[in-house]
């Protein structure tokens, strides 16, 4: 019997963990022998730390076996960083993409069983977080459409899974309370099932590695990957914004200027290079329709909104654009100059060129680009 499709979606649901077992095939041996779920694992955590999902780029697909046994390496390399936002940034990602999962595969009439092996609906997906007995759903005509659906949540999960974060319109004296439940819309419940799925990750790690059977082997088997990673984590120390606030483009460290020509060209960036791009200009100060005119890209771009809502928060950027050593890793340095010799971090490049300028003009208050 084959693996379930469903579980190379959801590597987190308890039969997942089952699969896995099953194929006795371990983490040590797949290193070993650096299968591909070995890379893919990487790619985990690395597009967790990036972008905020673990799912493929779009381009590429992988068999059910390597997503599913990806996770368990992802775990180990998540752990192996020890830190604790690290960890954060990877059960959110999870959890995200999990949601957007959920999303595609609930159907419309969610009284009907899923009819193939590939898919979950809302009933399964509860049940697998442990929150069937505490969800019920609102009895529903068949012309109700999911997105007006109604369902009613037991007080003590709903405030377990709720977050602060999430706004004043989550707080009890805000919502429709009846015998111990809250009632929530199905958009409300898509978050709840993502903070569920966050909560199950987070609540794992990080693990005991070296205490782990082959543990020394793993971790000097992983050692390389690790480094990689290590070096996204450690160009994230907690920033806002940069000293200067402006936004001249003809100042920018030869980097950006060669990454935003290249976004203007309609050349593929790299997923590093759209990270380091956007994350520079948000610590400029600029917001998501000035970046998107500065990139020349739709305004109303979903992927571009979706970049800028996971580096941005209420401050402004949560971390700061890769440093120069990291830009060379990914190999996205582009034409250095003599000023290049004695920065370390392209922020600093673009302090140091504002400051030699007597004369400059924000960008922004241009009606022509620079």
């Amino acid at each position: 019997m084959g693996i379930d499709p469903r579980f190379g979606r959801y590597p987190f649901f308890q039969g997942a963990q089952a699969a896995v077992r099953a194929l006795d095939q371990s983490p040590a041996a797949l290193i070993a022998h650096e299968a591909p779920a070995v890379s893919r694992g990487k790619e985990r955590v690395e597009r967790a730390l990036l972008e905020g999902t673990t799912a493929p780029p779009d381009s590429q697909q992988h068999q059910t076996k390597t997503e599913l046994l990806s996770y368990p390496i992802a775990r180990l390399l998540v752990s192996l960083l020890d830190v604790s936002t690290a960890i954060d940034k990877y059960a959110l990602a999870e959890a995200r993409t999990a949601r957007e999962r959920f999303e595609a595969d609930f159907t419309d009439d969610e009284v009907l069983q899923s009819t193939t092996r590939t898919t979950v609906d809302v009933q399964s997906a509860l049940s697998e977080l442990e929150l069937a007995d505490a969800v019920e759903s609102e009895p529903l005509s068949a012309s109700t459409h999911r997105s007006n659906r109604w369902y009613w949540v037991e007080l003590v999960p709903y405030l377990q899974l709720r977050e602060d974060r999430w706004g004043d319109q989550w707080r009890l004296v805000n919502q429709e309370l009846a015998n111990g439940a809250v009632r929530v819309r199905y958009t409300e419940l898509m978050q709840l099932l993502e903070a569920a799925v966050k909560q199950r990750v987070a609540s794992e790690l990080p693990l005991s590695v070296e205490e782990a059977a082959n543990g020394a082997e793993i971790i000097e088997g992983l050692s390389t990957h690790v480094a990689d990673l290590q070096a996204l984590v450690d160009d994230r120390p907690s920033v806002t914004k940069t000293t200067v606030d402006v936004v001249v483009p003809a100042m920018f460290p030869p980097c950006m200027r060669g990454l935003l020509q290249m976004e203007r060209s309609d050349e593929t960036l790299s997923e590093p290079a759209k990270f380091a791009l956007i994350s520079f200009l948000l610590t400029l100060g600029a917001d998501r329709q000035e970046i998107a005119a500065l990139m020349r890209c739709p305004a109303d771009s979903t992927e571009l909104a979706a970049r800028v809502e996971y580096l941005q928060d209420g401050a402004g950027t949560q971390y700061p654009p890769p440093s120069c050593q990291t830009m060379k890793r990914y190999d996205i340095c582009l034409n250095p100059d003599e000023r290049c010799e004695n920065i370390d971090h392209p922020s600093e490049y673009y302090e140091a060129a504002i400051e030699e300028t007597d004369s400059i003009r924000d960008w922004r208050e241009s009606t022509v680009e620079d």
